[in-house]
């Protein structure tokens, strides 16, 4: 999924965030060379979009980006509880 389906996702998300996110490591892209003039385009996985969608809600609750990205990757390690429904 690239950076413009992420965004529609997670409608609140900006992209200064997203890729704010990205320099500070807490997520990862793939990035496809387009075109001569050296563009690159983003392409994130499943498993780090499901991690930005967990991570931007703990952000909105006014976690800071590493305790976000902390309780989101705890969220996916766990994932889902028997009793979810």
């Amino acid at each position: 999924m690239d950076t413009g389906q992420v965004l529609k996702e997670v409608p609140e998300l900006t992209r200064d965030l997203l890729y704010s996110w990205e320099a500070q490591g807490y997520i990862s892209s793939d990035k496809d060379l387009i075109g001569k003039k050296g563009y690159y385009r983003r392409n994130y996985s499943p498993k780090v979009i499901d991690k930005i969608k967990k991570m931007f809600e703990y952000y909105k609750q006014g976690m800071a980006p590493r305790a976000a990205s902390k309780r989101a990757n705890q969220d996916i390690s766990q994932g889902p509880s028997l009793f979810e429904t």
